[in-house]
C-alpha cells in the first residue's frame, strides 16, 4: 500500500495499477472455497474447523494494511 501511494505521487498514475498486483496475491479466496465446498459436500477433505474466522481475519487484515499505508503515505491528490 505504502509503494503504491509512492508510486502514485512519481509516476502520476493510479495506485492500484501496484496495488491490485500485491492484493490478489493476498485475497483469502482459497480459505473461502474450501469452507464453502466443505460445507456443501459435507466431506472435509482438510481440517476445516474455523476456517470462516480465518477468512474474516485475513480480509481485516487486508482492509487495515490499506487504511494503515493511507494513514502512513496518503497519495498526493486524489484521481
Amino acid at each position: 500500500g505504502i509503494y503504491s501511494n509512492l508510486f502514485t505521487r512519481l509516476a502520476k498514475a493510479p495506485a492500484v495499477i501496484v496495488a491490485m498486483h500485491g492484493l490478489i496475491v493476498l485475497v483469502p479466496g482459497s480459505k473461502t472455497y474450501i469452507g464453502l465446498n466443505s460445507l456443501i459436500s459435507g466431506q472435509d477433505f482438510v481440517v476445516s474447523d474455523g476456517i470462516g474466522q480465518q477468512t474474516f481475519l485475513i480480509f481485516m487484515s487486508l482492509i487495515a494494511g490499506l487504511i494503515f499505508a493511507n494513514v502512513a503515505l496518503p497519495p498526493k491528490k486524489s484521481l
